[in-house]
């Protein structure tokens, strides 16, 4: 409905606006992506030129902003053209509504899509103290996105999170993880090399880097000198007559007095557990129990592990015990074995605390076969053990103590011939009987080894004591019997 006088102007106005579609003008092109990832490469566009707006769901202010020219970001071409990726040739089809924007569009996806440096996101570090493998379990630990979470805070009340649907914004933000490295870092390691293979994006290589130098630190060693000996204390019964020509028989008290004027206790003093300043000669104390008691040393050992590292000392055998038995069709029975250690199991790991302080994990264990007892067709451990932990100086001696094991055993000696004729063996012979105490004792020395210097001192050191060792051989088993001669 018009004047009469406008019907001309309408009619070619309307000529103007039917004229067909120009298919060149709105169809899309596909652009070829060389180097980018086109699905990766298609949603950083889309954000670019306001396809899909991450930051808000919508509302009334987001859309006045809309109305009114609040999106200026990238000028005329702000919500006018359209990204979507097409995988299978890594390829994205842009669609505009004007012909004359793909020239711009064209020069911002090649300079987007560029090679990029070979091997610019690979990192190689080589370490010289640490082993690569512990380095590598523990960072992908700490970038896993299964790592353990930040404690999670109250979130201030505000207009924008109670009214969300009138200021666009998200109801709920989703969780932002504690740092920004992770899941975005792998690490492999190289045990040929000692080395570590690191793929993460180019700016995070120095947070890495450093992250992984005050890991690969020189860690102080600790030499820990362990001598295990068994100390033998019985008492005798006997009954009948001995003839011996040595009547002088030695006893355990009669030694008390040497040990408290060479080293300032008796032998029940140190009975039991307890700590021994670093100015006590363990060797000399080792020595003059081993040449005045009825003694034996298991073992003499030095051992040096690494700072927090287990060490292990055993002393003993492997017996086989029955894990499975089975009856063959033939009516033959098949066993399987398995080993167990019977003897003595140390085992130390040291820590170095910040103090200096050396903090020993002590586990002492004992075992040994009970002779003939057998249960269900096995053998029978008899074993005692403990496990401490305790911190001690550098240099200070530990010693263990109170793991013991009864034994008691029978005799009979006499003349020959004589103590078999039964009237005669009362006269001519003597029963014995005698408990064993045996006591497991451990002198535990940790000494911390931080330069090299104290490397070899430490080295000549125990060079100079096994020296030593050559000059005295431990005595018999049993001394009180050293000496005796049985006389018609």
């Amino acid at each position: 409905i018009a004047p009469p006088s406008e019907f001309e102007k309408i009619k070619a106005l309307v000529e103007r606006l039917d004229q067909p579609i120009d298919i060149e003008q709105l169809a899309p092109r596909v652009f070829p992506i060389k180097y980018s990832d086109a699905e990766e490469l298609t949603e950083v566009l889309n954000r670019v030129f306001g396809v899909e707006d991450t930051d808000r769901v919508g509302g009334y202010y987001d859309y006045l902003r809309m109305m009114y020219g609040g999106r200026t970001e990238v000028g005329r071409l702000y919500g006018k053209v359209r990204f979507d990726p097409l995988p299978s040739i890594n390829a994205i089809i842009v669609t505009t509504n004007n012909k004359e924007n793909f020239p711009l569009i064209e020069k911002f996806i090649d300079e987007l899509d560029r090679t990029a440096p070979e091997a610019a996101n690979l990192l190689v570090v080589t370490l010289k103290n640490a082993r690569a493998e512990d380095v590598a379990e523990q960072l992908n630990l700490l970038f896993s996105r299964e790592g353990v979470r930040a404690p999670e805070k109250k979130e201030e009340e505000t207009a924008v999170s109670w009214y969300h649907w009138l200021y666009g914004a998200p109801k709920k933000e989703e969780e932002r993880p504690i740092s920004n490295l992770i899941g975005q870092v792998r690490v492999v390691e190289d045990k040929r090399t000692n080395s570590l293979l690191i793929t993460t994006a180019v700016q995070n290589h120095e947070a890495i880097k450093a992250l992984i130098e005050r890991l690969d630190t020189a860690e102080p060693k600790v030499c820990v000198a362990v001598r295990l000996i068994e100390v033998i204390r019985s008492k005798s019964k006997r009954m009948g007559i001995r003839f011996s020509s040595e009547p002088t028989v030695f006893e355990t008290d009669d030694f008390d007095n040497g040990l408290r004027s060479t080293f300032g206790f008796s032998w029940e003093e140190v009975h039991g557990n307890g700590i021994v300043g670093a100015e006590l000669d363990i060797s000399a104390l080792v020595q003059f129990i081993a040449r005045h008691f009825n003694t034996r040393i298991l073992s003499d050992t030095t051992l040096t592990v690494d700072n927090n590292k287990p060490a292990e000392l055993f002393v003993g055998a492997e017996i086989p015990f029955i894990e499975k038995s089975q009856i063959t069709p033939e009516g033959t029975r098949a066993d399987s074995f398995t080993y167990k250690p019977a003897g003595t199991t140390l085992k130390i790991t040291p820590n170095i605390n910040q103090e200096g302080k050396v903090v020993m994990s002590i586990f002492l264990e004992a075992s040994q076969r009970r002779v003939g007892e057998v249960i269900l067709g096995g053998e029978v451990l008899d074993t005692r053990r403990f496990n401490t932990m305790l911190a001690v100086e550098d240099g200070q001696t530990i010693v263990m103590g109170g793991i013991m094991r009864e034994e008691e055993v029978e005799g009979i000696r006499g003349v020959p011939i004589l103590k078999d004729i039964p009237f005669l063996r009362l006269v001519f012979s003597k029963k014995d009987t005698r408990h064993e105490t045996t006591e497991l004792v451990a002198f535990i020395t940790p000494t911390v080894l931080r330069t090299r210097a104290q490397d070899e001192a430490t080295t000549r050191k125990f060079t100079e004591r096994l020296g030593e060792q050559h000059d005295w051989q431990p005595p018999p088993e049993h001394p009180e019997e050293e000496g005796l001669e049985e006389r018609e």
